[in-house]
């Protein structure tokens, strides 16, 4: 008999398949996709110290709901930065990031609208957005998209961000915690392309490949995002020290070979530990979506 869990992933899962059209246009299709990405990540459960479909982890002001309504206010701008991504016409890709920012400031207006203030996806806005502009880009111009192309493509739009931290350019959090430990953040990761991501792409799909269910290479993906990852979400809640903790042991829950109901035993036990410390690994989390969305058109246009 599937438990509480299991019949909720089922429907989810299920629901997303439903939602999703491979004969969308393009633009529709990649906004489609990265909306689903953030439905998926929200209700996979254990997760630690992160809003799930059975906890709300860490947090005291969101819960599954919130991040519902969050993500359907999300989902025109998404379809809106693909679009945009879709028919740039020029060569000079770093101008295609000017042309995306105000889509993603009207982004996180309507976040934070639908949401009565509270910062669900705001670090999902920024990854998502520029992976939503340079899938619309890449679909007009390739047609099969890979993790290679993508981190290339996404290194040229974002050539040169980190400058904006040490020029003072950004008053927000990322350059607070730049300015006082040196942390490049989603910034450097954008820069480099994406290199958390990928990593955790890159486990996701070995583990698909072996015969693991999603939410299996989901975990996995999302451990080996938060063992590497210079989360400023976690800095900000408990400093270098909390960070530390979430990626030793994240990484220590890696080198173990277990099977699925010992690994969701095991985040069970990371999830209260971080409850305990007031730590959410929500950079780790908007990186997942990230992943599940990249692994979607990577396996659409391997079919074309």
């Amino acid at each position: 008999m599937m438990n509480a869990i299991e019949r909720h992933k089922d429907a989810t899962v299920l629901n997303i398949k439903m939602q999703v059209d491979p004969f969308l246009a393009p633009a529709q299709l990649i906004g489609n996709l990265a909306y689903n990405a953030l439905l998926l990540e929200v209700a996979l459960h254990p997760k630690p110290g992160l809003v799930t479909a059975l906890s709300n982890g860490a947090h005291q002001d969101m819960n599954i709901m919130t991040f519902q309504k969050s993500a359907q206010a999300i989902l025109p701008f998404l379809i809106e930065l693909a679009q945009v991504g879709y028919h740039f016409d020029g060569t000079d890709l770093s101008r295609l990031l000017v042309q995306i920012r105000p889509i993603g400031i009207k982004a996180e207006a309507s976040m934070f609208k639908a949401t009565h203030n509270v910062n669900t996806h705001k670090g999902a806005i920024f990854i998502l957005g520029v992976l939503a502009a340079a899938m619309g880009y890449l679909m007009q111009h390739q047609q099969k998209i890979n993790a290679r192309l993508i981190q290339h493509t996404i290194q040229t739009i974002c050539k040169g961000m980190t400058s904006e931290l040490s020029q003072g350019i950004a008053n927000t959090h990322g350059r607070k915690v730049f300015t006082q430990y040196g942390l490049k953040g989603i910034r450097g990761e954008a820069e480099s392309g994406f290199p958390t991501i990928m990593s955790g792409l890159s486990r996701y799909q070995q583990a698909r490949a072996v015969g693991h269910d999603d939410s299996h290479a989901m975990y996995l993906a999302l451990l080996t995002c938060m063992a590497i990852n210079s989360d400023s979400c976690l800095v900000k809640r408990g400093g270098l020290a909390g960070l530390a903790f979430v990626r030793q042991r994240a990484a220590g829950l890696l080198r173990l070979s277990l099977n699925t109901c010992q690994l969701r035993y095991q985040l069970e036990r990371f999830n209260h530990q971080c409850v305990q410390r007031n730590l959410s690994p929500g950079g780790s989390a908007d990186c997942l979506s990230a992943i599940w969305f990249i692994a979607q058109i990577e396996h659409l246009t391997s079919q074309q």
